[in-house]
């Protein structure tokens, strides 16, 4: 259990110095829409890797999980995408 703690931490650690390196100011200049999605989507993902390494998955409750890592990290791609279009 100590383990899980520790990887996830870590995980958490990585993921908030690239924001704050790359992502926050790029993102301020968004439109209100955009932060919302994008910002929404990276909240749902750090949250079902939460639940995981809490608590595990298995069966149907793992696909769950892979699906919301999907589509959210799809959603997340998208929006930064579009904000990073020009034409």
């Amino acid at each position: 259990m100590i383990v899980r703690v520790a990887f996830f931490i870590a995980i958490a650690v990585v993921l908030y110095l690239l924001w704050r390196d790359r992502v926050r100011e790029d993102a301020a200049g968004w439109p209100r829409r955009a932060q919302l999605s994008f910002y929404g989507a990276v909240a749902a993902i750090v949250a079902a890797l939460a639940l995981f390494f809490w608590a595990g998955a298995s069966g149907l409750d793992a696909l769950a999980f892979v699906l919301v890592l999907g589509l959210c990290g799809l959603a997340a791609w998208r929006v930064w995408r579009d904000q990073h279009t020009y034409g």
